[in-house]
């Protein structure tokens, strides 16, 4: 019997305040599931590009969070980066949940939430954990 492959698009969630010169991150998880055939929806990406200047984000809470909430349901599963709690990525796994999206966390934290892992589907240590289990499932 083969394994359920994963496919589509992937919403990437992590922190960004307190962050905010160290998103590494999410170079690293676009090229993982670049890789692995996955079309990587980074939402810091649409908010630096809606900016109304080069240096940072200038939209409102409300329409960074629209935007989010809109780009996530239009994937098929999020991946949460979570180095440390983030109250945005903490909701956007909430929310990614009730709209029934598979979910993944990747944190080294030692003591998670029961709120993150109830919410989250699999939960890996490093990204390299996933990146391993992405090629598990065949992708």
């Amino acid at each position: 019997m083969t394994k359920p492959r994963l496919q589509g698009k992937v919403y990437i969630a992590g922190p960004v305040h307190g962050m905010e010169d160290n998103q590494r991150y999410r170079q690293k998880l676009k090229q993982i599931l670049a890789s692995k055939g996955f079309s990587a929806i980074d939402p810091l990406e649409r908010q630096k590009l809606n900016s109304s200047n080069s240096t940072g984000i200038s939209l409102s809470p409300k329409e960074i969070i629209n935007g989010d909430l809109n780009c996530l349901g239009e994937c098929d599963f999020l991946v949460a980066f979570l180095p440390q709690v983030s109250a945005g990525t903490c909701m956007e796994l909430f929310y990614a949940k009730t709209m029934n999206k598979k979910t993944i966390v990747i944190s080294s934290m030692d003591a998670l939430s029961p709120w993150i892992i109830g919410h989250a589907d699999h939960i890996f240590k490093t990204a390299e954990d996933f990146e391993n289990w992405l090629s598990s499932m065949g992708n």
